[in-house]
């Protein structure tokens, strides 16, 4: 098992601390050469990595800076630019741009393996892997309120994820479980299942998955108490979730999370912190309306001319 390789497993596993050793060590060891690969599928990996915790300037950078793209072969050139177009459009879906990824990045996508799947609900497509499958099919349903009969592929996820010791896919199945739970009024189950995994996620590497738990456990803690004492028990967690949400940049899910701190707030007679929360919900639906008519973007489009720049100067050799 090569380098990159035992990268990869350890992140599928959840050992993000030892995946980031790992990786330092590639990178500090291998030279470009016979084991090139290695080191750019460590710099890929990286690079989406801090992607999916919100750094998307400092992914990109990591990738266009000419260290990196120097001295690419064909192959290598495919997948380095199909990591940037996964980058980008990692950045479009969450904060739910969807003209822009439609009309700017699908034409522009490079050739390479893409599963739209990825990001987005309602599109046909290949199927993925048995978990990652069954927990998308059960997330489909739930937005369309039939999660009722998404159970069976959410316990099928469940029972395979833990299987094979995939945690932190495990973990986000457990999330949804808790969530479902909700809507079939079994807040107390749903907080305890939650609360078991929180420490992990709490701790752990996954910005979204963090934001969504702890969205959730709000909700939870909510539900399950009668007084005031459950309303104040989960602003912790729900002024949290919001600010994972923002760094994220997902604004849909940051803007429910600050119309729940506000009805609680609200709830609980502190009306400056109300008004606080309903200013900070205006302006996030503002921003959102604003993403959502952008189709076009100088920075996205500086990044392609640099990756038809690369390539043509490749295809010269």
């Amino acid at each position: 098992m090569g380098p990159a390789r035992c990268t990869i497993h350890n992140l599928e596993r959840g050992c993000h601390k030892l995946s980031e050793v790992e990786e330092d060590i590639v990178l500090a060891f291998t030279e470009p050469g016979s084991e090139s690969f290695n080191k750019l599928s460590v710099i890929l990996n990286k690079a989406y990595k801090k992607a999916r915790q919100g750094n998307y300037d400092e992914a990109l950078a990591l990738l266009v800076d000419p260290s990196v793209w120097r001295g690419l072969i064909i192959h290598d050139y495919a997948t380095w630019a199909h990591q940037i177009w996964h980058i980008l459009t990692l950045r479009a879906t969450r904060r739910g741009q969807l003209r822009l990824y439609h009309e700017l990045l699908i034409p522009r996508r490079p050739h390479g393996p893409s599963n739209p799947k990825e990001y987005l609900f309602d599109v046909e497509w290949d199927t993925m892997s048995n978990i990652r499958d069954s927990l998308y099919q059960m997330l489909q349903l739930k937005q369309h309120d039939q999660a009722a009969l998404g159970v069976e592929h959410l316990l099928k996820a469940l029972w395979h994820s833990e299987f094979l010791c995939r945690y932190n896919l495990y973990r986000s199945c457990v999330i949804v479980l808790a969530d479902v739970g909700l809507e079939f009024g079994m807040s107390k189950r749903s907080r305890q299942i939650l609360q078991e995994i929180m420490p992990q996620v709490i701790n752990g590497d996954e910005l979204e998955q963090r934001a969504v738990a702890c969205f959730t456990l709000g909700r939870c803690i909510i539900l399950a108490n009668d007084s005031n004492l459950g309303l104040q028990e989960a602003i912790p967690y729900l002024l949290m979730a919001e600010s994972d949400f923002q760094t994220l940049e997902m604004y849909p899910s940051m803007k429910d999370v600050q119309y729940l701190l506000s009805v609680v707030y609200h709830n609980l007679g502190m009306m400056n912190e109300r008004q606080n929360v309903a200013t900070r919900h205006c302006r996030t639906e503002e921003h959102l309306r604003q993403l959502e008519a952008v189709v076009s973007d100088d920075q996205i489009l500086e990044i392609f001319e640099l990756l038809t720049t690369v390539g043509a100067a490749l295809a010269s050799r």
